[in-house]
């Protein structure tokens, strides 16, 4: 829900980063690899808004 979009093609490309960033971190503690999968996804997002702009 927090990503504000029913589009699987926003949300699936999103679940498997955070899928492969939990793996990669090594760890299924969400306190520690969810913030930097949020950082990560909030600094996408504004360099997607950045190319999209007008």
């Amino acid at each position: 829900q927090w990503l504000n979009t029913d589009d699987p093609a926003v949300w699936l490309p999103a679940f498997d980063y955070a899928d492969n960033l939990r793996q990669s971190m090594n760890t299924r503690d969400a306190q520690r690899w969810l913030p930097a999968f949020q950082k990560a996804w909030k600094a996408l997002q504004e360099h997607n808004e950045m190319e999209n702009a007008p």
